[in-house]
């Protein structure tokens, strides 16, 4: 077990090794209105190429979520001084299927701001809805907006915020479809799923 975590943790090491060495600041340093275009620019610069290759619905569920975020959001969560970047791996108990690690600039970062990494689990592309996989993924990046991760202590109240955020945003059918297919659904899967059961007894 302990080997297996040791392994994933290399292989996501070997992944943003790559990114980073292949990192090009100019990218999006054009300015544009082509929305399209920054977006392919994006993912190639700042996801692996196993989602392209190997993960099509996962890959087109990015395209996607990049696509609709309103500019302004778009703008600050694409922003190369502190990116964030997109990685495959397996992952399991209240994690399943997505969960996200912010890393601090230190003085001698590639990236001048730190970047934040969000990690997809494979299993999200064995399902035919990418309505679905966008709910996911615009979770995670309304925790990014909203900076949870640089908080001293995470609470299920920011678990409540960024479901907000992606509602506000205008993704609430997408939220549900995500909620529907991948939410928890027995005790244990998720800790404030649990609290939210015990605090509201049928």
């Amino acid at each position: 077990m302990i080997n297996d975590m040791k392994q994933k943790v290399m292989e996501i090491l070997l992944i943003l090794f790559v990114l980073v060495c292949s990192y090009q600041p100019s990218v999006l340093a054009k300015p544009t209105t082509d929305r399209h275009k920054l977006t392919y620019e994006y993912l190639d610069q700042f996801s692996g190429t196993e989602f392209k290759i190997d993960y099509p619905q996962i890959y087109q569920a990015l395209t996607n979520v990049f696509m609709e975020l309103p500019d302004d959001v778009f703008h600050a969560l694409t922003d190369p001084k502190r990116p964030v970047i997109f990685v495959s791996n397996i992952t399991t108990g209240i994690a399943r299927y997505a969960h996200a690690t912010e890393f601090i600039k230190t003085k001698k970062s590639t990236f001048a701001q730190g970047f934040y990494l969000i990690t997809l689990a494979d299993e999200l592309n064995n399902t035919d809805d990418v309505e679905a996989i966008e709910g996911i993924i615009f979770h995670e990046l309304a925790h990014r907006y909203l900076e949870h991760l640089r908080r001293s202590q995470f609470s299920c109240e920011m678990e409540k915020e960024a479901n907000g955020l992606v509602k506000k945003w205008g993704f609430e059918k997408k939220f549900l479809k995500a909620k529907e297919k991948f939410g928890s659904k027995k005790i244990g899967d998720s800790p404030c799923q649990d609290l939210s059961i015990n605090n509201n007894p049928k």
